[in-house]
């Protein structure tokens, strides 16, 4: 079978990361001042649990607990869950409602620096506060049969209240 446009290679499984879950943990959780009994507590698991973590003798935790983490170390959660190799629910809803789109944009954006992508982000923000017509409901078709001068069916930009 052939293999269109190199697909194969780019749905590889994500690279590891260069440190693992576990030792960012430790860290986060020593330079925080926690004891492992202290810290397992306020997140509301055990001991042994926090401990084989920060070894990486198992997967890391589920992301209602990593979330729990990051609160109690005063850490971004985003940057924990990414570090877990789990995605944050919000991000995977996002992806199912627009996959084609959202791997476009993120293979758009491939390379560039956090700096970069930060502009960005802040670009959208702001347009879409000073945009005085609203945020993009849907776009729905104009009318079933209807063709325009190019032979395609019009679109119309429904836009919320």
């Amino acid at each position: 079978m052939v293999d269109p446009e190199g697909f194969r290679e780019r749905t590889q499984a994500m690279s590891p990361p260069t440190k693992n879950f576990g030792s960012v943990l430790r860290e986060l959780r020593r330079a925080g001042g926690y004891s492992l009994r202290g810290f397992a507590a306020t997140v509301g698991v055990s001991p042994a649990y926090v401990s084989v973590i920060e070894q990486g003798k198992v997967c890391p935790p589920a992301v209602g607990h990593v979330l729990r983490m990051a609160y109690v170390l005063r850490e971004d959660p985003d940057r924990l869950i990414a570090l877990s190799g789990r995605m944050p629910e919000d991000v995977a809803e996002i992806i199912r409602k627009q996959p084609e789109a959202i791997h476009a944009l993120l293979r758009a954006v491939k390379g560039l620096r956090a700096e970069e992508l930060g502009r960005i982000a802040a670009g959208i923000e702001k347009r879409r506060k000073t945009d005085k017509r609203g945020p993009i409901a849907r776009v729905r078709r104009k009318a079933p049969g209807a063709r325009s001068a190019r032979g395609v069916a019009p679109t119309v930009l429904e836009r919320r209240p």
